[in-house]
């Protein structure tokens, strides 16, 4: 795949592009339409494409004991993708794209050399471009796994207050709820604004976080987001949300741009999941919970004691899951 050369100007942002998994031939295979524009259009970019096997090992060597025992704890592929992506782009950086991410135009013409990460208005998770130890990155990989290390004990206990369906296991628990969450979390630690502020150059205790660029040029919504104005994620779950069809894509987005072929969302998709979380990673004795309050349904409630319980919770699964 394309290298870096030398005579490049110097970028915050590692030029290497991510995307991950469960097989090349098989994502090549249904993903080739979208996939292929990510190394032909960034020749000056690293590309590198993660299996299930590869990503394993790249958590073994790179994460943490509690990011890699939450990441073990994951049965669905795309909760794992959702922590792996945070813990890429931590250690690593660069530019993470789902395999339905279409781009439309090259890297170079949304990311600012000096960038620390580069994000559409609506903060979607789909496509996201860092420089390695990114506060956001901190604080979203350590929310994701203290989040699944918390659904583990309360479904080894079957406590009603567990996540059970896609929309509460995925989306909240690991997916995009949690991250811009993450964020939210990280900007109100610093005293930075919130994420509607679109610059963060106030931003006196995080240099990182003065450097952080939002698009100016999103167009769509947070469920179809055009992420600065060059990357659409066709979601199979969309198809239906008016975006299938040539016609469609030119009315909403741009004429002569033809649209991505209308997928159906296969039965391996998270949607479509019944079970989330393998229980037997944290072994008897390892790892305990305060029963939880019911109001507590979610990642992301906000009443006052929910934070609080959930703060115990994360710092129970952190600290007494690494006993031995």
């Amino acid at each position: 795949m394309p290298q870096p050369t030398a005579s490049l100007a110097a970028q915050a942002i590692p030029r290497q592009i991510w995307q991950v998994g469960r097989s090349w031939v098989e994502a090549i295979g249904e993903f080739g339409y979208y996939m292929r524009d990510w190394w032909l259009l960034n020749p000056e970019y690293r590309y590198d494409f993660l299996d299930d096997r590869e990503a394993a090992q790249f958590v073994q060597e790179h994460a943490t004991s509690n990011e890699s025992m939450a990441y073990d704890s994951l049965l669905v592929g795309a909760q794992r993708t959702d922590l792996l992506r945070m813990l890429l782009l931590k250690y690593r950086g660069g530019v993470y794209a789902d395999l339905d991410a279409k781009l439309l135009a090259p890297l170079r013409t949304i990311v600012p050399p000096r960038a620390s990460s580069v994000n559409g208005r609506f903060w979607s998770s789909e496509m996201l471009a860092y420089e390695p130890m990114h506060p956001f990155l901190l604080r979203a990989a350590e929310m994701i796994t203290a989040g699944v290390l918390r659904q583990v004990l309360l479904h080894r206990e079957g406590d009603p207050a567990r996540c059970n369906a896609p929309a509460t296991c995925v989306i909240y628990v690991t997916g995009p709820v949690i991250y811009r969450g993450a964020v939210d979390a990280e900007l109100a630690a610093n005293g930075c604004g919130y994420r509607g502020s679109r610059h963060f150059r106030h931003c006196r205790a995080s240099e990182a976080i003065r450097r952080t660029h939002v698009c100016r040029s999103d167009n769509g919504t947070v469920y179809l987001p055009w992420i600065c104005g060059v990357v659409r994620h066709f979601d199979c779950r969309n198809n239906n949300r008016g975006c299938a069809g040539p016609a469609c894509h030119m009315k909403m987005y741009s004429s002569g741009y033809q649209s991505a072929k209308h997928r159906a969302c296969l039965p391996g998709h998270y949607m479509y999941a019944q079970n989330f979380f393998n229980l037997s990673v944290l072994r008897d004795g390892r790892a305990t919970a305060a029963r939880p309050l019911r109001r507590c349904q979610n990642e992301y409630s906000s009443h006052a004691e929910c934070k609080a319980e959930r703060k115990e919770l994360a710092a129970r699964a952190g600290t007494q899951a690494m006993l031995p």
